[in-house]
């Protein structure tokens, strides 16, 4: 490349053609920017106007390419990295793993995808933690699995719970094959062991054979089960002779093997006979039933009475207690219901209805009923539409048994409620056999005391006294045996039964002022030993002892007022 000689001072404009960088600091350097400039030499004229001098310049010349990422205008349209095309690209695993582009930023192709956050690893067949295993946290996925044992078994494969939380056996237990053990070879019971006897899982299952030879005791024996594991047939081993017991007992079997029954026992030709036992002098009814029998212990005959059956006023063991332990009480608090009333209305003197009862419970403003046990427990109550007082108001009870069964027939004849009203002071005692003409007469006054008594009917009774704070209720169940013993299957003691069903059942007679006691009232609670501790309420029980039991008030019975009746069973002592 040629240069003109320029005169001190004189520079022309050539910086914009001529790389005047620092000098070579050696040949070398200086024959390797000869080797750069004359790799792509290009001819320049230029005319200097000022000096006049014509200067040559080799300048390099740029071909367009294709465009690609790499921070450079590649094919000389002015822009830089256009139309670079856009490729699928992903990042991450499992359910880590996000698709997106690669794109061109910078000079440089990067993914624009960001790997999502791996969860807890869950049984559902993804890769949620994202480590490139599937459920690797639970054991034996899709493995063959049973449920139960025996016949039976049933197969099936552990597969994810729904919720993805764990693993369960598809397998279920073959319905209707379960048994009690027999001597086949086979897991009847399904409890994992076969032909086990009964409640001894490490003795197999005998039955009573007849050894050769043997006599009494010992003409009985018995054989274990012998039969192979999964044979389905029965094999049973020797029979083996129970043999002789040290000493006779008394149950009817030769013990010693000597061909002579229950021989040695005293009294032993008396079994089955008639006997006399009983607490008192003479004997309770139905202690006459008992007969001899060998004892449970088998060592002795012993004089047995029956055990007690039902409901029937008999002393059938003979303790001294009439029917123990068989509900008198339960079977009239399922048979039977207690009906309360109060209204303002003229029902007459005596009535089946009062209101819709005894068919349903009925409230209003001047009439009011309800039956007990109801629905929702053993009390039920009323409502009050006023002033309970003197002039017009009727107090009444009805004792209402339905059914077949004897012992709720004869309630129904037998037995009646009583309630009673009256000013506090002059009112009878509490207890007391009577109140006023009650019971002699089943509904009356006398003085400024009157009573009522309900059975199958309602009896209205009349007040003498307005109902405050300065008057009592009282209440008495009583049975008697005058009727219905016609009722009673032959053989039962009406009398008994009548003491019995009056002393196994209590009637609840409740009050409750709702304005301060306010919501529901908990009857139950008022009517439990103590109260419920709140002064607004009270409750007197007939006792089961055929007395007349008081209630007091401490307020005016009103149409802020509540009355309710109760019926449950009694323990008896």
């Amino acid at each position: 490349m040629a240069l003109a000689v320029l005169g001190c001072g004189e520079f022309p404009d050539l910086l914009p053609y001529v790389d005047l960088g620092p000098r070579p600091a050696s040949e070398a350097d200086a024959a390797d920017m000869s080797d750069d400039l004359d790799a792509t030499p290009v001819d320049a004229t230029r005319t200097d106007g000022d000096v006049g001098v014509e200067l040559d310049v080799e300048i390099d010349q740029q071909t367009p390419t294709d465009e690609v990422c790499d921070g450079r205008d590649n094919d000389l349209d002015g822009q830089t990295d256009e139309d670079i095309e856009a490729t699928p690209c992903q990042d991450g695993q499992g359910e880590c793993l996000v698709t997106g582009q690669r794109v061109c930023r910078g000079g440089a192709l990067v993914c624009d995808a960001q790997a999502g956050e791996p969860t807890d690893e869950l049984c559902n067949g993804l890769d949620d933690d994202c480590d490139t295993y599937i459920d690797e946290d639970f054991e034996g996925l899709g493995q063959a699995c049973t449920v139960s044992e025996g016949v039976c078994q049933g197969t099936g494969r552990i597969e994810c719970e729904a919720d993805g939380s764990g693993t369960r056996c598809t397998a279920v237990e073959i319905p209707g094959v379960r048994a009690i053990e027999i001597c086949d070879g086979l897991d009847n019971d399904c409890d994992g062991v076969f032909d086990e006897a009964e409640g001894s899982p490490e003795t197999p299952v005998t039955m009573a054979c007849i050894p050769e030879g043997g006599s009494g005791q010992c003409a009985v024996g018995v054989t274990a089960c012998a039969a192979a594991e999964g044979s389905m047939e029965a094999t049973w081993g020797a029979c083996t002779p129970l043999g002789p017991s040290p000493s006779e007992l008394c149950n009817g079997l030769d013990d010693d093997c000597d061909g002579r029954v229950d021989e040695g026992i005293r009294d032993v030709n008396r079994i089955g006979q008639n006997c006399v036992l009983g607490l008192v002098e003479p004997p309770l009814d139905g202690c006459l039933g008992a007969r001899y029998e060998c004892s449970a212990d088998e060592t002795q005959v012993a004089c047995v009475a029956p055990a007690e059956t039902t409901c029937d006023g008999i002393d059938e063991n003979c303790d001294g207690v009439i029917d123990d332990g068989l509900g008198c009480g339960e079977a009239l608090a399922d048979g039977c219901r207690a009906w309360l009333g109060w209204t303002q209305r003229d029902i007459g003197d005596m009535v089946e209805m009062w209101g819709a009862c005894p068919e349903r419970a009925d409230w209003s403003d001047t009439l009011s009923c309800n039956g007990a046990p109801a629905p929702a427990g053993p009390f039920a109550e009323i409502s009050i539409g006023g002033d309970v007082d003197d002039d017009a108001d009727r107090l009444g009870v009805s004792w209402r048994c339905g059914g077949d069964d004897p012992v709720t027939a004869f309630a129904q004849r037998s037995c009646r409620i009583y309630l009673g009203a009256g000013p506090a002071n002059g009112a009878p005692a509490d207890p007391s056999p009577t109140w006023g003409p009650c019971p002699d007469e089943v509904v009356g006054t006398q003085d400024t005391v009157s009573c009522t008594s309900g059975d199958g009917l309602f009896r209205p009774m009349p007040l003498l006294v307005d109902i405050d704070e300065s008057a009592v209720l009282s209440v008495a169940f009583r049975c008697s045996a005058v009727d219905g013993a016609d009722l009673l299957p032959e053989g039962w003691a009406a009398g008994r039964l009548a003491e019995r069903l009056e002393q196994s059942i209590e009637v609840f007679i409740a009050w409750a002022d709702a304005d301060v006691a306010g919501g529901e009232i908990d009857w139950e609670a008022v009517c439990a030993p103590g109260g419920d501790g709140n002064s607004a309420t009270t409750c007197v029980s007939s006792g089961g002892d055929g007395q007349f039991h008081t209630l007091r008030f401490i307020s005016d019975l009103d149409s802020q007022d509540r009355l309710a009746i109760g019926l449950r069973p009694r323990a008896i002592e």
